[in-house]
């Protein structure tokens, strides 16, 4: 009777926490497949003046433009994840390393388009576990 019990038990409380797991991945998940078109989870992604490949600044310009907002998140190379080159939008996402920021900048005049929070960054970790 006694192994019953535990049994019965372990399985009701590993079916709680695996019921758990995956409403945490499903709510994330399709609040990962709306990321688009919600601007509290990505922020919207701007568009830049028109202009020809040649009028584009290069990374160096790119870098000084960020670094120049003075931001927290945006002190030195190290502290960028990564770089997005929108050329259709004429846009470039540079990615914080830290709180998920963000910030867009026109890559033809170096004007700053937008500087965001990407919650969308968080709920990705949150659903891979990560």
């Amino acid at each position: 009777m006694q192994t019953y019990k535990f049994f019965w038990k372990t399985h009701k409380w590993a079916g709680i926490l695996l019921s758990l797991v995956f409403l945490n991945v499903s709510i994330t998940g399709i609040l990962l497949l709306e990321k688009k078109n919600f601007a509290w989870i990505q922020p919207a992604t701007m568009r830049g003046q028109d202009g020809l490949l040649a009028d584009f600044i290069d990374t160096g310009e790119l870098f000084e433009i960020v670094f120049r907002q003075g931001n927290a998140n945006f002190r030195s190379i190290e502290d960028i994840d990564r770089v997005d080159f929108r050329p259709g939008k004429r846009v470039f996402k540079v990615r914080s390393e830290h709180n998920y920021a963000e910030i867009q900048v026109d890559a033809v005049s170096g004007e700053i388009l937008s500087v965001a929070s990407r919650p969308s960054d968080l709920l990705e970790a949150v659903h891979d576990g990560s």
